[in-house]
């Protein structure tokens, strides 16, 4: 069982990380929390803890955010995890992203006297 302060979103956003100047783009967001985003690449090269630049661009859809200041936290075969250094601009960067990148979530019959 996962213990998260953070709930992910699952959303796919075209994304670019730079890292010590190199830029890689055609990359795609898996997920996003108020903690940081899941970004799926090949097996990266990216060091664990180094510190990188992730811009979330899809202007199709509206969505497009300055380029924030992450951390690597999390490598696997699928991609890489990273945590956002200020918090507040990934919670910024969520709060802006257009409803239709977002799951729609099924109404369950159990809850229908609350509204």
């Amino acid at each position: 069982m996962e213990h998260r302060l953070h709930q992910r979103v699952p959303v796919r956003i075209a994304a670019e990380i730079v890292f010590k100047g190199v830029r890689t783009d055609n990359l795609y967001t898996r997920d996003i929390s108020g903690a940081g985003v899941f970004i799926e690449t090949e097996a990266s090269a990216l060091p664990l803890l180094s510190l990188v630049q992730v811009r979330l661009n899809d202007v199709a859809n509206g969505v497009q955010v300055n380029p924030m200041d992450m951390l690597v936290v999390h490598k696997s075969d699928t991609g890489v995890g990273l945590m956002s250094i200020r918090q507040e601009t990934a919670i910024t960067a969520i709060v802006n992203i257009p409803r239709a990148h977002l799951p729609v979530r099924a109404h369950h019959a159990r809850y229908a006297h609350r509204r």
